[in-house]
């Protein structure tokens, strides 16, 4: 919920455009769900294919959000 606020005092609305790298389980996704109305976006993306899905069947009733398997950077 910090981060939600910190988002809200910077302007972030209801049809407001969020990518979320590193979404985990969704935690910020949850405490976006109240702000974001059905004109905004959220994008949650994570290396783990396990969390990916498991976000995708919890906000399943979310059509706005979209969650996406990324892979891993290499860091030479």
């Amino acid at each position: 919920r910090g981060k939600r606020d910190q988002l809200v005092a910077l302007g972030l609305h209801a049809s407001s455009r969020v990518l979320d790298v590193g979404c985990g389980t969704g935690q910020l996704a949850e405490a976006l769900g109240p702000v974001l109305g059905p004109e905004g976006c959220y994008v949650g993306t994570d290396v783990a294919a396990e969390a990916i899905e498991f976000c995708r069947r919890r906000f399943a009733a979310r059509p706005n959000f979209r969650f996406v398997r990324n892979a891993q950077a290499a860091i030479p």
